[in-house]
């Protein structure tokens, strides 16, 4: 088989560097990773990556973290295979790819990449920020070692699971034949995403054989030895088996969430356990029917709960944030389909007339999210609003408490050269930090602490460069409310990143006390709002009680101790509103409680509670992420129309 030759070509002064370096001199140097420990599965592998200089760590508080359990974008793999091959970033002047520009920091990288044969060039997008599967990881590696996956293909499949991308079943045996995978108990995984310790082992296997794997090739079991045919037993029971594999269209994928998820016979927990998942397994979609997700899980029929995956495209791309919104005019009944083809399979309609937004897209197709998955239209029938192009926003602003001091200078240490009355507006020429430089309405030019003024923008978006602090409650070892395997905290973490993406789109500046699974303290939360010139705070909760008939949402202010008391209470209002109307759920009121979050600040804030896990029918809200999307949707517009009170 081929092994290094294009490699050898290209870098002949790297073979130097190889020659010189022992895996044993790597193995006994001193940890270059804070994270690596000495007795970590791959620290050979990615110290002697780093030794060449192909990878490299992240600074953060003052320890160098190598972060081997990071899944490997497109765009990373690209720029570590270049280096590796001892070539440079390309200078470019016109991209190929039109998302990756040529301002992208990986832009060099890709063209040098396509350049070189390892990523090919057939597509109009590269999709640099997406994942790479252990499949896709495959044929990049075959390709830029010169692999024989043609040959390889005809090797017996020593992987039970490979057939879940047949197409890369060459360049799965050309790895565990070259000695650079072996799997474990048989099984690839080529739809897991690859993460940077083991992306780092392949490559120095690739490298330098000295890291090779052993390689035996498959035996098949030996014939068992004749029997007597034994006296003839009773017929067993039939024992009920997963239906076979699909054959419908695939309509999207998923990636999984969480380890060891339980993969089920049916839709529904009372089918049986058939097998289970880990966090990043990639699979195929053929059907949703409630929270149940119809799979292909080796080579049979299966079924997920949605709660537990993200959905992804049929290219295996996440949805992503809006970009615009459209009107469809071209069609009396829009075709919705699984891909950016017209072959792809049709998944429903949408009528002339309707308004959609926009997730990106490829070539002539934009994706769309239809009933919670990604699918695409084509742009041809749809016009695209083209908001008029605005200034900087312009900004008045609004006293929210009863006197306020404007004062000469930014600080308090200034003189007061005028007060303000609740209500009183004022025209801002400027924004310091929390200081807004004021112009009243007789013409007198001062300072006011931005705290106790409502900023209202006169053109652009109304929420345009508006500093909104969003808090998903709860975190890391604080679950929240748990309730039949669904924990609060990912409740809120979930609706709270789909009110951020809304929320951007449109130009606010979004903060987030948290965007994974951490847990920063209540005054951490606080202070965070505060660091980052907060306007207003609204923390996302769901309710938990012991009794399964109490039901509804609620959203609480405090009363007691923040100065913006007025403003917290309309703010509380129309979220509240919105939430009922939209989501369809028992209005519990405003109410005022003093929670930590709430009295320990003076912007307006609020703590929303979307419904109640230990009530049945509001639980299988939280659960769905339709109902996510709503809620979201609710927050996102409740805060337009607080912002939208003058």
């Amino acid at each position: 088989m081929k092994n290094l030759c294009r490699f050898l070509i290209l870098i002949p002064a790297i073979i130097l560097v190889l020659s010189s370096l022992s895996v044993g001199n790597v193995s006994k140097a001193s940890n270059v990773f804070n994270d690596v420990d000495s007795d970590f599965w791959a620290k050979s592998e990615i110290e002697y990556l780093h030794s060449l200089g192909v990878i490299s760590g992240y600074e953060e508080n003052g320890t160098t973290l190598y972060k081997w359990n990071n899944k490997v974008t497109r765009a990373q793999a690209a720029k570590m295979l270049v280096v590796a091959s001892g070539s440079v970033e390309l200078n470019v002047s016109s991209g190929t790819f039109t998302d990756v520009p040529t301002d992208h920091w990986a832009s060099g990288w890709v063209e040098r990449a396509v350049k070189l044969g390892i990523f090919s060039e057939d597509n109009e997008n590269f999709n640099p920020n997406a994942n790479l599967s252990r499949a896709q990881m495959s044929k990049i590696i075959s390709e830029a070692f010169s692999l024989d996956d043609a040959s390889a293909a005809q090797e017996p499949v020593v992987f039970t699971d490979a057939s879940q991308s047949e197409w890369a079943i060459g360049y799965i045996n050309a790895l565990y034949y070259n000695g650079i995978s072996n799997g474990s108990n048989n099984l690839f995984k080529p739809l897991s995403d690859v993460d940077r310790a083991q992306f780092a082992a392949f490559m120095s296997r690739a490298l330098n054989d000295e890291f090779k794997l052993a390689v035996s090739t498959p035996e098949p079991a030996p014939e068992p030895d004749p029997k007597p045919d034994p006296k003839p037993d009773p017929a067993p029971e039939p024992q009920p088996e997963p239906e076979p594999s699909p054959t419908d269209p695939v309509i999207a994928k998923l990636v999984v969430k969480e380890d060891d998820l339980n993969v089920r016979s049916g839709p529904g927990t009372s089918h049986g356990v058939i097998g289970v998942v880990d966090e990043g397994d990639r699979l195929n979609v053929y059907n949703v029917s409630g929270d149940w997700v119809k799979v292909d899980f080796n080579g049979k029929q299966a079924y997920l709960h949605q709660y537990y995956v993200t959905f992804l495209d049929t290219l295996g791309d996440p949805l992503g944030v809006p970009t615009a919104t459209a009107k469809v005019t071209g069609a009396y009944e829009l075709n919705v389909r699984s891909g950016p083809s017209s072959s792809a399979t049709v998944v429903g309609k949408v009528k002339n007339g309707t308004t959609i937004t926009l997730f990106g897209g490829t070539g002539d197709w934009v994706r769309i999210d239809h009933e919670g998955l990604p699918a695409f239209v084509h742009k041809g029938y749809i016009t695209v609003d083209v908001p008029t192009p605005e200034p900087t926003s312009s900004l008045v602003a609004k006293a929210t408490v009863p006197s306020l001091n404007v004062r000469a200078g930014v600080g308090t240490s200034y003189p007061v050269v005028t007060t303000l009355k609740q209500g009183d507006r004022v025209e801002v020429e400027g924004l310091d930090g929390y200081w807004a430089k004021v112009k009243t309405s007789n013409g007198t030019i001062g300072y006011i602490n931005k705290t106790y003024l409502k900023l209202i923008n006169t053109s652009g978006h109304i929420l345009k460069d508006r500093v909104i602090v969003i808090d998903a409650g709860h975190g890391a070892t604080d679950p929240g409310a748990s309730v039949s395997g669904y924990t609060e905290k990912a409740i809120n973490l979930e609706v709270a990143r789909r009110v951020e993406a809304k929320l951007k789109s449109v130009g606010a500046n979004v903060k987030m006390t948290r965007t994974g699974d951490t847990f920063p303290s209540l005054q951490g939360r606080v202070d965070f709002a505060y660091k980052n010139y907060g306007e207003i705070f609204v923390s996302i909760h769901a309710n938990a009680i012991g009794s399964s008939s109490v039901t509804g949402a609620e959203t609480f202010y405090d009363v007691q101790y923040n100065d913006n008391t007025t403003e917290s209470y309309h703010l509380a209002n129309e979220v509240q509103k919105e939430i009922v109307s939209r989501a369809g759920m028992y209005n519990r009121g405003v109410k005022t409680e003093a929670f930590y979050v709430l009295r320990n600040q003076n912007i307006p804030a609020i703590l929303v509670e979307l419904g109640f896990m230990t009530n049945p029918n509001d639980l299988a809200k939280l659960t769905s992420s339709k109902y996510m999307e709503i809620y979201a949707q609710a927050v996102y517009q409740g805060i337009v129309d607080y912002y939208s009170i003058k």
